[in-house]
């Protein structure tokens, strides 16, 4: 992995019903039909399951991005793409041409995980089923930086983002929650900026550009903030 702070990205998703029909041959089922029989179909066979569908069977509905789309300070880039009537192609494309841009100025990508899962492959998945052209790929290692590892190793991978960061002294996590579109773009924001601030404590992402992305982080606390925010909007200036 080259130096610098990374260029942070963070995923929500919902069950991907189509697709779960598609995969399971429930076509002739309403919606709300082939989520119960899928369900209980997976109980059936793998009873230790979570209640969190696969990822394959998941589809993205909010993502959120932190981190420079330049090179100056003013050039930092913080919330959730499209807004929430955005599709996932449309969420995609928008990840995609900025990823495009973002690169030449944070030649790193983190992706955030869910459980001991790196999001970035769901991301390549969910583009190749919208149709949508991705130019970083996950087997770019020089670009996209599998963040998880460099801070759980091989015991407490299983912790969820937000574990992690209260246990690296992040404790001001907004209560997010909830499956609306709304509360699914708060809690992206939320990780997106926990992410941000946890890889700046990396012993790579030292120096001038840690400098540089706290400038920003302070320039952008200086601004009115939604609830959801506000925790780190104190927490961002005192540092």
């Amino acid at each position: 992995m080259r130096g610098g702070t990374p260029f942070v990205v963070t995923l929500k998703t919902l069950p991907d019903i189509a697709g779960g029909k598609r995969a399971y041959g429930l076509s002739g089922l309403s919606d709300a039909e082939a989520l119960e029989a899928i369900s209980t179909l997976r109980r059936i066979n793998k009873p230790d399951a979570g209640p969190d569908w696969p990822l394959p069977l998941q589809k993205i509905t909010a993502i959120a991005v932190a981190g420079f789309a330049g090179k100056g300070k003013t050039s930092f880039r913080f919330g959730a793409l499209g807004n929430e009537m955005s599709n996932e192609a449309e969420l995609l494309t928008e990840l995609a041409q900025l990823l495009a841009v973002a690169l030449y100025a944070a030649p790193n990508i983190a992706v955030g995980w869910q459980g001991r899962e790196w999001l970035w492959p769901l991301l390549e998945c969910r583009c190749v089923v919208n149709g949508v052209r991705m130019e970083v790929s996950s087997e770019d290692e020089a670009s996209t930086w599998d963040v998880a590892p460099q801070f759980t190793g091989t015991v407490i991978s299983s912790l969820g983002l937000r574990e992690l960061a209260a246990l690296w002294g992040e404790s001001c996590i907004a209560a997010t929650g909830g499956g609306s579109i709304t509360e699914l773009r708060q809690a992206a924001e939320v990780d997106a900026m926990l992410l941000m601030r946890m890889c700046m404590r990396v012993q790579a992402a030292r120096g001038f550009d840690t400098q540089r992305q706290q400038a920003a982080l302070k320039l952008w606390a200086t601004k009115p903030q939604p609830a959801h925010l506000a925790a780190f909007v104190s927490h961002s200036c005192r540092q």
